[in-house]
């Protein structure tokens, strides 16, 4: 089995004893948590060239161009080394020659001598080496030999650019200093492991320690080191020498923040509080619960943001008054102590009694800017509290129940000032009311949904509701999220109150009460009278007629249609109301959608046969006058699976429709939703009046700019695999596979790509196009992404728009994110390997088998780590994809055992050996047997 894997490493070197031992890599060697004795003994794996080899087979290089490497000590790997490594594995290995720099004469004969006689492609200097600049006279000879034997240079100039960035990152322009930190941080993250750039920190330390230009430069570049550092210890792959320079740049940082505020020192605090906030991204591996670091930094951001909202008090004002200066030291201090809330807890759990008062004081008559900061905390806590009760593992009351009593009537408060109209800020209100919600779900002794009772309660009567506050609707949302029985009782309760509100305030208010009606709709349908939801859907009539609330009273008309179970007379009634509706409102009103969506949830919901085919005539006549018909293809879908069998009386009509459609991008997602249902109901009994739809499909896979375009011929191409004859199917296929291959690249869509294939391949078996190409690309991209993948870090420049709350939901989504695409390439090629394995046709991907194993090899390295049920299928994906290999190929046990990592390997099979899974475990008998 030979991979036909092309790819070329243009920068590496094959080791010699005299390049591992030197000085210069000890600290990269530390970093690596390798011990540098042991490469003392000349007989270390790493000096065969059969090493070198495996890690080339493992990550897929097919060749690679091995450097020679002169340091003012001598050579570390000679000409003559490389040139041994090149003659023993013709082919695999190709030589890049350098050469001593002191000697220019000698060394560019030299240099020519191995490019002219022994082949060598391209010649190597590294100017930090030889602790020069690249324009350094010596260069020159090796520059001219180059340009004259045709040969490219290769260089690394990383130093004079540390240098040049250090020096104008205390130039005066602000935008300049700024741009040169950026680059600096990012130097430092890179070079600062591996021993290159040892003398940075000292020197901001020292620079921290100075008033002026410098000590804010040296808090700008510790800040954008720590944004480039933050990804590895989100993925914790910090080592100690990180944890070690985190804590002196945490030291740094606390120093100045503690400073006394007074003149210029005030502004740097800022900056150094701006900088706290990158640090503590990584800090999650250097703080512990009761260290005396961690106690002196919560100490400093509580002095620091009282002190902030103190000054306005020295001054006779009050906290709304705050100075611009004020304001963003105190917003940036609640975001470190957001930020710990979020990403750090234990370390802030110990001491939240000492922060509690200052987070609580400065969501009291402070700019909206900083209470919203405020009130984020508070929900990062809740989110806590709430995974914690879900995971069974808080004994006590959680983080928040302390702070119940105080917190609660602020945010109430909050609520009831909008009422007034005291608040115009909505983001606070929105925020306010997002904590509430979350503070009622992590609440055990309903303290929070005793409180709102009473605010609801005390500001309205059931029975005299004329006109209701905003407030009042958010507060109910928030009770919406209590134990079922709360929450019924309040949905029986305050439906008045959310109907009041429906018809009477101003618009705002009418639709912050359609978002209640919705919410409760899905969360609370039972507990909702009769009487009150025709209430609604009258009301919801006649309110989708004005565009500025057409979405959401939409949303409550869907809501009411999907749950209508309508009988056919009743159904007659409401599809008539629908309609008649969708008639009146102009044709280009925002209304129209929203009543087809509705109208199509109603199809799906009740016993309406008898009127089916009628009503499917009366829409395809519509579409024939009016161009813009958003929500005309969720209601032909609907009308298409409903129908079963009965539409084929109607196929000509609806190919026509979806045909024409999909021709128009203005309307293509209608088109292309009706044909997910066609495809399903004529794919067995009349698949060749389908085929022309296909071109149409592949032209839409082409341009890919509609992801909502692209995610419907996703679904039409499943359909088509499920229900399509292999030579129905091989025409769509062999039009469609190429672009689905593009698509691996594009990472909003490689998942669904991936699967798309897999089916496809699946369907047609060894007759699949571009199968190959198909196994290949899964292992490339599978190799090629993180395990672990994360979002953006979070810029300096964009704190303000940071919210603590959730970091922890996005954190979490891009690492599913990145689960679930390693989970369909996986499954997509067991899904391969097991249809293929049974029909006895494995040798159509036999020369991609090594790929696949590699992929695999390299996939169970992290599977120990993970948890829970999606980690459990990728496990026994892995399992079933190995197992199926071996079933054709046994030697291939030997391949995977030499290309995994053993540790690895071994976690791997003790896993496997105790899954649930049969296949899981005897592959741990087989590999014994056949390794």
């Amino acid at each position: 089995m030979t991979s036909s894997c092309k790819a070329v490493d243009a920068w590496m070197q094959h080791p010699t004893k005299r390049f591992m031992t030197d000085d210069i890599f000890t600290s990269l060697l530390r970093w690596n948590r390798l011990d540098p004795a042991q490469f003392q003994q000349g007989e270390h794996p790493i000096y065969s060239t059969q090493m070198s080899l495996s890690s080339m087979e493992s990550g897929l290089v097919e060749a690679g161009l091995i450097s020679a490497w002169y340091s003012p000590q001598g050579p570390m790997i000679s000409n003559e080394d490389v040139r041994n490594a090149c003659e023993a594995h013709p082919g695999r290995f190709f030589g890049v020659a350098s050469g001593d720099i002191r000697d220019p004469v000698r060394c560019v004969q030299e240099i020519r001598n191995f490019v002219k006689n022994h082949g060598f492609v391209a010649v190597r200097i590294l100017p930090w080496l030889w602790q020069k600049y690249a324009n350094d006279p010596l260069f020159y000879p090796i520059y001219t030999a180059c340009v004259e034997l045709g040969v490219p240079l290769c260089l690394q100039v990383k130093r004079s650019v540390r240098e040049a960035v250090l020096r104008a990152s205390v130039d005066p322009d602000v935008a300049v200093a700024r741009a040169a930190a950026a680059v600096a941080g990012t130097c430092a993250a890179q070079d600062v492991p591996s021993g290159q750039w040892v003398e940075l920190l000292p020197t901001l330390e020292r620079w921290s320690a100075e008033e002026g230009q410098a000590q804010i430069a040296a808090l700008r570049i510790m800040g954008f080191w720590a944004e480039e550092w933050w990804q590895s210890f989100v993925c914790e792959q910090g080592g100690q020498e990180i944890r070690t320079t985190v804590l002196r740049m945490l030291k740094a940082c606390l120093r100045l923040l503690t400073c006394l505020p007074t003149g210029g020192i005030r502004e740097n605090q800022l900056v150094a509080a701006e900088t706290l906030f990158q640090l503590l991204g990584c800090a999650r591996d250097v703080l512990g619960p009761d260290d005396t670091l961690s106690r002196e930094l919560l100490d400093a951001l509580v002095l620091a943001c009282r002190t902030a909202l103190l000054q306005c008090h020295q001054r006779g004002q009050s906290s709304s008054e705050l100075t611009e200066l004020d304001q963003l030291l105190a917003s940036a201090t609640l975001r470190c102590l957001g930020r710990l809330a979020t990403e750090s807890v234990t370390v802030l759990s110990p001491n939240l009694c000492c922060v509690a008062p200052t987070v609580l004081q400065s969501m009291q008559g402070t700019p909206s800017a900083v209470s919203i900061i405020a009130v984020e905390f508070w929900s990062s806590l809740a989110l806590h509290d709430i995974a914690a009760a879900s995971c069974g593992t808080y004994a006590g009351e959680g983080l928040v129940a302390e702070f119940l009593p105080q917190l609660v009537p602020l945010l109430l408060a909050m609520l009831a000032a909008s009422d007034a109209g005291r608040w115009s800020d909505q983001q606070l209100v929105e925020a306010a009311s997002v904590s509430l919600q979350l503070l009622v779900k992590a609440d055990k002794d309903e303290f929070c949904i005793q409180q709102i009772f009473q605010f609801l309660s005390r500001s309205h009567a059931s029975s005299q509701i004329v006109e209701p506050g905003f407030g009042d609707l958010l507060a109910l949302d928030a009770l919406l999220e209590a134990r079922e029985r709360e929450a019924a009782e309040a949905v029986g309760l305050f439906c008045p109150l959310v109907s009041a509100a429906m018809v009477h305030g101003n618009p705002s208010w009418r639709i912050q009460a359609a978002k209640t009606a919705t919410r409760a709709l899905q969360m609370q349908k039972e507990c909702i009278p009769h009487a009150v939801k025709e209430s609604w859907l009258q009301t919801s009539l006649v309110a989708i007629r004005d565009e500025s609330m057409s979405f959401d009273f939409g949303q409550v008309l869907q809501e009411l249609m999907s749950q209508a179970c309508a009988s056919p007379k009743s159904f007659e009634i409401l599809a008539g109301q629908l309609l008649a509706a969708f008639e009146e409102v102009p044709p280009n009103s925002p209304a129209r959608p929203a009543l087809l969506r509705a109208l199509a949830g109603l199809i799906e919901s009740s016993s309406c046969e008898p009127f089916l085919g009628a009503l499917l005539l009366k829409f395809l006549d519509a579409l024939q006058k009016c161009r813009h018909m958003d929500g005309a293809g969720g209601c032909l879908k609907a009308l298409t699976l409903r129908l079963g069998p009965a539409v084929l009386e109607f196929a000509d009509r609806l190919l026509q429709f979806c045909a024409s459609r999909m021709l128009d991008s203005t309307v293509q997602e209608e088109g292309l939703l009706a044909t997910v249902a066609l495809v399903k109901a004529l794919g067995k009994s009349h698949p060749s009046d389908l085929a022309s739809l296909w071109p149409v499909v592949a032209r839409v896979l082409a341009e890919r700019d509609q992801p909502e375009a692209l995610n419907l011929v996703f679904k039409i191409l499943q359909a088509a695999a499920e229900t399509l004859e292999p030579r129905h199917l091989l025409p769509l296929a062999a039009q469609a596979v190429p672009a689905l291959l593009s698509l691996l690249e594009d990472s909003s869509q490689q998942a669904a790509a991936a699967e798309c294939l897999s089916t496809l391949a699946a369907a047609l078996g060894a007759d699949a196009p571009h199968l190959e190409a198909t196994v290949a690309g899964f292992c490339r991209l599978g190799q090629s992404t993180p395990v672990a993948a994360m979002p953006a870090k979070p810029r300096l420049e964009a704190q303000g728009s940071w919210k603590p709350s959730s970091a922890i939901q996005r954190m979490e989504d891009w690492r599913l994110r990145a689960l679930a695409l390693h989970a369909a390439l996986l499954q997509g090629l067991a899904k391969i390997l097991e249809v293929f394995s049974r029909q006895g046709v494995l040798h159509a991907v036999e020369t991609q088998l090594p790929a696949i194993l590699n992929y695999l090899a390299l996939r169970i390295q992290f599977i120990p780590r993970g948890r829970g049920p999606a980690a459990t299928r990728i496990l026994e994906t892995c399992c079933h994809c190995i197992a199926d290999i071996l079933a054709s190929y046994p030697d291939a046990a030997s391949h995977f055992a030499r290309v995994a990592d053993p540790q690895s390997l071994k976690h791997f099979l003790a896993i496997a050996a105790a899954s649930a899974d049969e296949r899981s475990r005897s592959l741990v008998q087989v590999m014994s047997l056949q390794a």
